[in-house]
């Protein structure tokens, strides 16, 4: 790397360019380093899913000339292929012997990167209306004073396949994954804090959910007064109980928050980067997942959760503009 940035600064990079969708020139002045630097660090998380300069990655040769034809059919042709799988296709069909170092390299100069299908929530119609008049009521709001909450299950091989796609593209979706290790999770956050990171066992209710608020708010809740309060819509995270407590510290419950939209929750993004920050980690064991978990929670750059928040009033126009309908975000 041209410039020395800590392993922070580093996440914050990969955060603000897949999350936020950020250019490279607006990443690098908000961390306050090149452009060169931001591309560097960005290009060698899409080969190693890790921001760790590795000893002796050096240069690759490139596919060129008529290969780069048979290249470019196969990438559409198998989008879930590993970078060994490709290099074979490759040579069966030009005859010609790369590695798969080359077959990553090549992807990158053809606008391609590697992703994973992302959890997908269907909805309908009336979904989809209850939507639309939340983001519209809701569309001048502060939200800057407001406590994002949510649960979050981590497992280890959920993400399936990875797909090579084109910049741009929309990430593929996906239904179904594969479990090995997991833990659950319960976390808020605000514009200037995160809360306790609290690990769910077992099934909730009303009074374990009452438990895992007042566990996870802790001593923060004197500073949250005339804040409001974001949860899911499940009957026992809206009840009596959990309203009266939120209540006697000035903290108000936003009843209105449709279900089915995590686009409109940040902790969903800041979730996300746990995840990476998680798998990049590759966990062991079940105990090695619950210490990564709790190092992502306490990782993440506090500027990192704000972009995320700030971004929630973009979304909120998307939503607008598509009658309350999905959208990428």
């Amino acid at each position: 790397m041209a410039e020395h940035l800590s392993i922070r600064q580093r996440w914050t990079v990969i955060t603000l360019h897949q999350d936020s969708h950020l250019s490279l020139r607006t990443i690098a002045s908000r961390v306050n380093c090149s452009f060169s630097t931001v591309r560097n660090i960005i290009q060698l998380y899409e080969e190693t899913h890790d921001v760790i300069e590795r000893q002796g990655r050096g240069r690759r040769r490139l596919i060129d000339g008529p290969v780069r034809r048979y290249f470019r059919q196969i990438m559409s042709q198998h989008p879930t292929d590993t970078s060994f799988s490709i290099a074979n296709r490759l040579q069966q069909h030009s005859g010609v012997t790369v590695s798969a170092r080359t077959i990553r390299e090549a992807c990158r100069n053809e606008n391609f990167h590697p992703v994973h299908a992302r959890a997908h929530w269907q909805i309908n119609e009336h979904q989809a209306a209850r939507c639309f008049q939340y983001c519209y009521t809701h569309r001048l709001n502060n939200w800057r004073q407001v406590i994002f909450t949510d649960e979050k299950k981590f497992q280890v091989d959920q993400a399936g396949f990875v797909y090579w796609v084109p910049i741009g593209a929309p990430r593929p979706r996906t239904f179904v994954g594969q479990v090995k290790y997991q833990v659950t999770v319960f976390g808020a956050i605000w514009f200037n804090q995160r809360s306790h990171l609290v690990f769910i066992q077992g099934s909730s209710n009303s009074t374990t959910y009452l438990q895992q608020v007042q566990l996870a708010l802790g001593n923060y809740q004197q500073r949250l007064h005339g804040y409001s309060f974001i949860h899911d819509r499940t009957t026992w995270s809206n009840s009596i109980m959990v309203h009266d407590w939120l209540a006697s510290f000035g903290i108000d419950c936003m009843d209105d928050y449709p279900s089915v939209s995590p686009e409109l929750n940040p902790i969903e993004s800041v979730w996300g980067w746990m995840n990476r920050y998680v798998q990049s980690r590759h966990p062991r064991s079940q105990r090695h997942l619950e210490v990564l978990v709790r190092q992502a929670w306490q990782e993440i750059p506090i500027i990192t959760i704000r972009v995320y928040i700030q971004h929630v009033r973009t979304i909120i126009q998307m939503i607008i503009a598509a009658q309350g309908w999905d959208v990428d975000a």
